[in-house]
């Protein structure tokens, strides 16, 4: 009985030290309060904690274009996503009408330039149609202001009553051309009667008929 007492004495002892809350040094209870305190200035309405977006890891988070370093976050797609299997859907599609349409060893998507809007792109000569491409001259090139200078200025030779372009001929490289009969100046054309000309041929064939290479005259015969 005795040891039944002092058992129940003691379980009574630890019900009431429960009860009445384990006792903290003031201190620590000092400490509990300041992180408390800590705690409640990062909560927000609807009892939510302010989290940092700022840091990760003790890292500033990497933003705008760059490397990855410690702040750079990583994700996944995930295997279910609509847009995923749509990506690799169209990809399929693409190399299936192109093939292959990726080119692994330069890197690189082959794009078919043979046809434009389903028509074959004309090359060589020819008329324009659906398959012709039409390019414009970028109003800023350097090269316009130049061209327009110059067709200004040729359109002021044009004839346009007989249709054609006025030719000066009076002047050869600055010179006057030289007329009537005189020396060889500055302004005489020079021409020359090309190797296989037929006429030529025939001429230096009557001549070596009647030409005489040892006595250096004419061989004449004096009808009677």
């Amino acid at each position: 009985m005795n040891q039944e007492k002092s058992l129940l004495n003691i379980l009574n002892q630890v019900k009431t030290t429960l009860e009445g809350g384990i006792p903290v040094s003031g201190n620590l209870l000092t400490d509990i309060k300041g992180d408390l305190d800590i705690v409640k200035d990062c909560v927000v309405s609807g009892n939510k904690l302010k989290i940092n977006l700022c840091e990760l890891n003790d890292s500033g988070i990497a933003r705008n274009a760059g490397n990855t370093d410690d702040g750079t976050i990583r994700v996944i797609n995930a295997t279910d996503d609509v847009n995923l299997a749509s990506i690799a859907s169209n990809i399929a599609n693409i190399n299936t009408n192109i093939v292959p349409a990726y080119d692994p060893g330069n890197g690189r998507v082959q794009v078919d330039q043979q046809t434009l809007n389903g028509f074959a792109i004309d090359a060589g000569a020819g008329n324009l149609s659906a398959g012709t491409q039409r390019i414009c001259i970028a109003s800023d090139d350097n090269l316009t202001g130049t061209i327009a200078i110059q067709t200004g200025r040729v359109a002021g030779c044009v004839d346009l009553g007989n249709n054609l372009l006025n030719v000066d001929n009076s002047m050869v490289s600055g010179t006057a051309i030289s007329v009537n009969s005189g020396t060889t100046d500055a302004g005489t054309q020079r021409i020359v009667i090309a190797t296989d000309d037929t006429n030529l041929s025939n001429i230096s064939a009557i001549l070596s008929d009647v030409w005489d290479p040892v006595n250096h005259y004419l061989n004449v015969h004096i009808i009677p």
